[in-house]
């Protein structure tokens, strides 16, 4: 296996994690963004909305170097 095998394997392995983070952190935002309305938390609202806009901003620079 070549160096560039390795690199590549590599990649694809840390695009995958990433996605997979990705869908984690976007599934505990529904479940707080639904708490939030169930449960009538301003609070807990603007926090949930404030982490997903925090979120949006890292993951875009976090894939872009992907």
């Amino acid at each position: 296996m070549s160096a560039s095998d390795r690199n590549a394997s590599g990649h694809a392995s840390l695009r995958r994690t990433v996605l997979i983070v990705a869908l984690l952190k976007l599934a505990c935002f529904k479940i707080e963004f639904a708490v939030a309305l169930g449960i009538g938390s301003v609070s807990l609202f603007a926090e949930v909305c404030s982490v997903a806009g925090f979120i949006k901003g890292k993951s875009a620079i976090h894939l872009a170097r992907v």
